[in-house]
């Protein structure tokens, strides 16, 4: 005996039955598809806050260490200086790497300003601790005249170390976001 499919698909097909059973596996398919979609953005997520709480972290230490430095020119120690000047320096090249590494987590307008802050500020620190160690490496200069042009560095210092607060700032609200969205 030979079974006609066709006489099957249109009892099926009349009856309702078949429509609910391809209406079931396609909803079935779309509920499994879309659960797989939310597993990977909560994913996407997760890493995206790990990643900015790690940066808002070596941010808020170089937020530290500025605040460690000397305001007043007067109160320059070389040694104490260049050791947190140095101190700085390690931390920001931690954060720049780290932020490279991580670049494709944050939102386009954040990139570029932590971009554009940790590689220019960067380069401004491993100019200022040249300086220092050129400063004192000249034997002949009288030491007024060394502290002198150390503290002529504090100004560079102080700003690079106020911009730092408006991006801890900016991850933090980054940061809520993810955490509301």
């Amino acid at each position: 005996m030979s079974i006609n499919w066709t006489t099957v698909f249109v009892t099926l097909g009349s009856s309702g039955l078949f429509v609910w059973l391809a209406q079931t596996l396609i909803l079935n398919r779309l509920a499994k598809e879309n659960q797989q979609a939310a597993v990977r953005s909560s994913k996407l997520h997760e890493k995206r806050a790990e990643v900015l709480a790690v940066l808002y972290r070596h941010l808020s230490n170089i937020d530290m260490l500025f605040g460690s430095l000397p305001t007043n020119e007067k109160d320059v120690n070389a040694s104490d200086y260049q050791r947190k000047a140095d101190q700085i320096l390690v931390e920001m090249t931690q954060a720049a790497i780290y932020f490279r590494n991580h670049a494709l987590y944050f939102d386009p307008v954040l990139k570029e300003k932590l971009d554009k802050y940790l590689m220019g500020t960067m380069v401004f620190h491993g100019m200022t601790s040249l300086i220092n160690e050129t400063i004192s490496g000249i034997a002949e200069m009288p030491e007024g005249q060394k502290q002198q042009m150390r503290a002529a560095l504090l100004p560079g210092m102080t700003e690079a170390g106020r911009q730092v607060r408006p991006l801890l700032t900016d991850v933090e609200c980054d940061f809520r976001k993810l955490l509301v969205g």
